[in-house]
């Protein structure tokens, strides 16, 4: 049973300027989620975790058709699978006519010959507009569509996006690694989907990100240390995967983060005395690990601490001065 420790009121954030709201709202979200108060995934009307243990199948995604999901994107990131359909693509297929939005029966008709469901993102009407007008595509979000598929590889090419919301739908596969190349992207979004794999290093090369969630997913792996390099995180959202390994020295430079989330992974290890880098930490969630060791002495350079929790055993090989500083700065202990 994990023991948390958590403030009993709540504190006041650090932002300001133009992007204050925006923040805030983000920081409140993902705490929704974190308490289960709030899921995006939805299969068959049920909400929660249920999603990440239904076959893609079931759903007309890649399994369900012989060959689907082998395909390759081209040089101008258009899909094709692994067999050419008998007749040529319609003209509508190409870029100009994805940027109408619209498919009539003989083009919707030919991508279904390729082996992609109705629910396929590559058949997105948003996602083909952005792909034919990359410069004109600053936010993507297919949030809570049902999409099935894996991300496809194209999405490098849109650079000029700000924000990719992908979350609450049936994505499968791994995270593309040229998802590092949208270095304008401030917030991605693709927690509660059936993403599996490793998370791809370069992810540390999205500078710009404020905001990072992966929770609820298959994800497997270890966490690389080249998330060190997104100095202006605040959210980092990773809980409920199959993450295994130490938490890398590395997070300890992410200064601005506010709040990292890693309950329910198989992270081992000692927690990096390198988190006392992490001067603007409100909320540091990790119970449901293996842990070893105690709590390190530096979360006592926290200043805005609101909630740490971990599991008892952490707590239990604990320096008596460290959780005698939490039970004080802290105001309570609950199991």
């Amino acid at each position: 049973v994990p023991v948390g420790l958590l403030l009993s009121t709540q504190a006041t954030g650090k932002d300001s300027g133009g992007n204050q709201v925006q923040h805030a709202d983000a920081l409140a979200e993902v705490q929704e989620e974190q308490e289960g108060t709030s899921f995006k995934a939805k299969v068959d009307g049920q909400a929660g975790d249920g999603g990440r243990e239904v076959d893609a199948a079931a759903f007309g995604g890649p399994s369900a058709v012989d060959g689907a999901g082998t395909g390759e994107a081209d040089e101008d990131g258009s899909w094709f699978g692994p067999a050419a359909p008998a007749t040529p693509a319609p003209a509508a297929v190409d870029a100009k006519a994805a940027s109408s939005g619209t498919l009539n029966d003989d083009q919707d008709r030919w991508l279904a010959d390729m082996g992609l469901s109705e629910k396929d993102i590559r058949r997105n009407v948003e996602w083909r507009r952005c792909l034919a007008d990359p410069e004109g595509c600053s936010s993507l979000d297919l949030s809570g569509l049902d999409l099935v598929g894996e991300i496809p590889s194209s999405i490098g090419l849109l650079t000029e996006l700000t924000k990719v919301d992908l979350s609450g739908n049936l994505l499968t596969g791994e995270i593309p690694a040229e998802i590092g190349k949208l270095q304008n992207l401030e917030q991605l979004l693709l927690d509660n989907n059936l993403l599996e794999g490793t998370l791809p290093p370069e992810l540390g090369n999205l500078v710009n990100l404020f905001d990072l969630r992966l929770h609820n997913n298959r994800i497997s792996g270890k966490i690389p240390g080249t998330l060190g390099k997104l100095r202006n995180l605040e959210m980092l959202s990773l809980s409920r995967n199959k993450l295994e390994g130490r938490l890398p020295q590395s997070i300890g430079k992410l200064g601005g983060l506010v709040g990292i989330w890693l309950q329910s992974n198989n992270l081992s290890g000692a927690i990096p005395r390198t988190i006392g880098g992490m001067s603007s930490l409100r909320y540091f969630w990790a119970y449901g690990n293996d842990f070893t060791g105690g709590v390190p002495n530096t979360v006592t350079w926290l200043p805005d601490l609101v909630e740490f929790k971990v599991d008892k055993s952490v707590l239990e090989n604990s320096n008596p001065r460290v959780l005698n500083y939490l039970r004080v700065k802290l105001n309570c202990i609950t199991c």
